[in-house]
């Protein structure tokens, strides 16, 4: 489940709020935007009726959700995620190049010809 909080909900009363959420054995994603304020609500929400999410004076709206991957879900997560790696920062508009030793195993192989290269040179031309 969704909760789109009030963006002028007192924090207070959210942390209320998120502490009833948990105490019904529910893991909560707390996720702040620049403009919205969303709870995604990790567990089995079956039994929450969702009158009673939108009766609390803190909550805009809700929704229920069945999608997969909620915790890399843009609802839930809506900011770019952003990976440190020794400096170097991957993600949220940095461009970074990642490459593995693909089929370039050993420095003999970078190093050496392919044996198709003799076969090429080998081959009459077709000019």
């Amino acid at each position: 489940m969704i909760i789109v909080l009030k963006q002028d909900a007192p924090e207070a009363k959210v942390h209320e709020f998120c502490r009833e959420l948990e105490g019904m054995g529910l893991q909560i994603n707390d996720s702040k935007g620049s403009d919205t304020h969303i709870l995604g609500l990790i567990g089995d929400t079956k039994a929450i009726a969702e009158s009673w999410v939108l009766a609390n004076p803190v909550v805009e709206t809700c929704r229920r959700v069945s999608e997969p991957y909620k915790k890399a879900n843009r609802k839930f997560h809506p900011d770019d995620s952003v990976i440190d790696v020794e400096g170097v920062k991957i993600g949220g508009g940095n461009f970074a190049v990642i490459a593995g030793p693909c089929s370039i195993e050993s420095c003999l192989l970078y190093t050496s010809p392919s044996p198709r290269d003799g076969l090429l040179s080998r081959m009459p031309s077709s000019a």
